[in-house]
């Protein structure tokens, strides 16, 4: 069997094996029936239809930001191509804790656009990159200011948090200037194999974009992360729960932040333990029960509207990733439009 393959499925297990453990963890101090008995009290309806609509916006603010990626790296797609491509592959980033929905996005690609997998792949990294700064951006920025406020037990670990955070910002943001990027090159002409060529496209993406075209990406980054961020204002408010929007917005970073990292399924577990230490031990806004039940009814509620999402789009996307399709979704590209190395 491929050795790559076999370390997915080895993540894949060791996810399934984090999600469980931690709620395990949840259930012997939280009692889960009651808990998900707080579901009862949801009017379903309304409040999947107004998270519906701020998902589906993030999606579009998402999709423009790759679109003009592709775009000013010289791989023109059309936008209502991008937007079917992340819509289908939805379901597969949200439920699956690896890069399997960017990874089949990639293949798309460059087997119905006819663009060379290798360039598409590095739009693809710089995007993920971009998504990651904006978030360690948002959740340094509010690690730090709960630290000031948080005294010494909590401020302590929030602050080096914060500090941790701000460095690897700053990492980060290096090839944003010329000096920087130098530095860099010179690094990775020491990495092996495949990881130098992984650290080369992806140093290019950075040399090859103008500073203010950077910053564009990055503003856009930041938008699509804040518009998320709402998912748990209005899963609160959905539970009758009141959490002052500034607090939200300074404690939900940070939960998103952990929630995201490919080590549980679609962040359970993470998720909620961290919920309930900024909403019931920081600030004692609700009980933890309530916290648990809000947090994974967001949780749950955004897998099964990513689902219905890209249920009509997947079968027909999956199909043209593994096959092509290329007389079928054919694009008139402008001449020179995917650049002397974009093409197949």
């Amino acid at each position: 069997m491929d050795r790559p393959f076999v370390k997915k499925i080895a993540s894949f297990a060791l996810a399934l094996c984090v999600t469980g453990g931690l709620l395990w963890f949840i259930s012997r101090r939280v009692d889960m029936r009651v808990a998900l008995g707080y579901w009862k009290t949801v009017r379903v309806g309304p409040i999947a239809g107004a998270m519906g609509v701020f998902l589906f916006g993030a999606f579009v603010v998402g999709c423009f930001k790759w679109y003009l990626l592709l775009k000013w790296k010289g791989l023109p797609v059309p936008y209502l191509r991008v937007l079917h491509v992340k819509l289908a592959a939805a379901a597969l980033h949200v439920g699956l804790p690896l890069k399997l929905g960017a990874v089949t996005e990639g293949i798309y690609v460059s087997r119905v656009c006819g663009y060379r997998l290798e360039h598409v792949f590095s739009t693809i990294t710089f995007d993920l990159l971009l998504n990651f700064m904006a978030l360690v951006l948002l959740a340094t920025v509010s690690s730090g200011v709960i630290a000031l406020e948080g005294g010494a037990v909590l401020g302590v670990p929030l602050y080096l948090w914060s500090t941790g955070g701000l460095v690897i910002l700053l990492v980060m943001l290096t090839p944003f200037w010329p000096g920087g990027l130098r530095v860099l090159e010179r690094v990775a002409a020491w990495f092996p194999g495949r990881a130098g060529v992984f650290v080369g496209g992806l140093l290019e993406s950075y040399r090859d974009l103008a500073p203010v075209r950077k910053l564009a990406l990055m503003g856009i980054a930041v938008a699509m992360q804040l518009m998320s961020y709402l998912l748990m204002y209005l899963s609160f408010r959905g539970f009758g729960l009141e959490a002052p929007l500034g607090y939200l917005m300074l404690a939900v970073p940070v939960v998103f932040f952990f929630g995201a990292l490919p080590v549980s399924v679609s962040g359970f577990g993470i998720r909620e333990l961290l919920v309930i230490f900024f909403f019931c031990r920081h600030r004692q806004l609700m009980s933890p029960e309530q916290a648990v039940g809000a947090s994974m009814f967001m949780g749950t509620l955004i897998l099964l509207l990513s689902s219905a999402l890209s249920a009509p789009l997947l079968p027909g996307y999956l199909r043209d990733a593994a096959i092509g399709s290329r007389d079928r979704h054919r694009v008139e590209y402008p001449a020179g439009g995917g650049g002397p190395s974009g093409k197949q």
